[in-house]
Formats: C-alpha cells, structure tokens, sequence
C-alpha cells in the first residue's frame, strides 16, 4: 500500500485499480514531499524509496516504464534515526541521504516555556475565549508530558469538556487522572487525593456541591472517588469512632 500510495499505479496493475494513480512522487514533482514517521517504514521499501530519493526515478505498479519527478524529501520521526540504524530497523545509507539538514526538536518538558504558548494556541482552536487560570498554567509546566505536543492538545481538550470559559487545576487534574498512565508530577495524586476528600467531608459528602466547588461536572467528582477509593462509608466509619471514644 505505501509503494502505491508513493509512486502510484497504471490501470489494470492489480484488482480494483480501474484507473490510472500518479502517486504522491509525481505530485510532488517541483515541490516537496513530506514523510512522517518514516521510522517505521520497512526495510524493502527503505530501499525503493532511496533509489526514487537518488535517480528522481521510480516505477509505478504495472507500469513497464519508470516515471520521473523532481522533488526534495522532508523526514520526520519520534525515534533517533541513529538508534534504527543500530538495531538494523533503518538502512544506514537512507537515513545519511536524508540526513543532510537535521533539526532536533527537544521533548516538550525540556522547552516548558513553550507550554503556555502552545497551551494559548490549541485553547484558541477549541472554544473562543477560552483560558487557563494561573494554578492549571504552572500544573502544565510541572508535567512530564511523554507524549509531547501531541499528549498536552489531548489533555486540554478533555479538560475543556469539564470546564466553561477558564479550565481550573481541577479539571485539569481529572483529565489527567483519566489519562492511561500518570503524566502529572510525583506527588500530584497525593495532593489530590487529600484535597478532594476535604472537600467531600465539608461538604457532608454532596458531590453536587463538591462538583460546584471545583468547577467541574459531577461526573468528574464521580470518577476521582472510584480512582481514589472515596465513598461516604469512610464518614460513617470516622462517626462510629468519635461516637465509641465518646462513651467511653
């Protein structure tokens, strides 16, 4: 399917191809192709793609001629290049014909000055108007953010869900409570943890209430209490004790 995509097809190539495809080589001709992930593309169509990269030329499927584009190549990957070359997942001679400009984009939580802006900017594209107060900005920043870019527009838009013209810290931390694995600092859960169980127990265990309080939707309490194991027995138990040692 990539080679297809790549260089394209001539009618009658193989089931179904009905009509001629020029591929993205051909369309690319004068301009420039952008390949991402290419880490992941395998090693016999590393091959093809390097002769297309050297000769310009390349052939169609079904065709008994090569075609001919005039194009530059832009890569991009989440995985050193040097390290598939090592494992033998990348031919080395690609990824040196690629090589010859190379732009390192450092991981996100090495750059946390750019959170706020990149924050500004996925908000922006969301919901007109909408913000971060100050508390959920330094949240961000404190953030390990594995994933990157991509992972920090994931977690603004779910908190957004949950919020109405200013995401908190709160809902903040529920989307990422809700998130596969835990992006937020260490002892971020624990604070957490602690502090939706004060507010539960002021509020006499009224996640209406409690929901109100932290400006987020009810099913967000909801689902903090299951991930933290909270649940109005534990003021019953507390009662049972204050009223046992009040008898004695």
């Amino acid at each position: 399917m990539f080679e297809d995509a790549l260089f394209g097809h001539v009618r009658g190539a193989f089931t179904g191809a009905v009509a001629e495809s020029p591929g993205l080589l051909r369309e690319a001709n004068g301009g420039t192709l952008f390949l991402d992930e290419i880490g992941g593309l395998q090693l016999a169509s590393q091959a093809k793609l390097l002769r297309a990269i050297e000769t310009k030329r390349f052939r169609p499927l079904g065709a008994r001629m090569d075609a001919a584009s005039d194009f530059r190549v832009i890569a991009a990957t989440n995985d050193r290049v040097s390290d598939l070359v090592a494992t033998g997942r990348f031919r080395e001679d690609l990824a040196h014909r690629l090589g010859a400009v190379v732009i390192d984009v450092p991981s996100l939580r090495e750059r946390a000055s750019d959170i706020g802006l990149l924050s500004e900017h996925f908000l922006s594209r969301l919901r007109p108007g909408l913000g971060l107060d100050d508390h959920a900005r330094i949240l961000l920043e404190e953030c390990q953010w594995p994933g990157n870019v991509r992972e920090l527009r994931q977690v603004l838009e779910s908190a957004s869900m949950w919020s109405g013209s200013v995401i908190t810290r709160e809902a903040l931390l529920a989307a990422l409570a809700s998130r596969f694995g835990s992006l937020a600092p260490p002892n971020t859960f624990v604070h957490e943890r602690d502090t939706l169980k004060q507010a539960l127990e002021r509020n006499n265990w009224d996640t209406r209430v409690t929901a109100q309080e932290f400006g987020v939707h009810r099913t967000t309490v909801y689902r903090l209490m299951r991930r933290y194991a909270l649940s109005p027995r534990q003021r019953g138990r507390l009662l049972n004790v204050t009223i046992s040692s009040s008898s004695t």
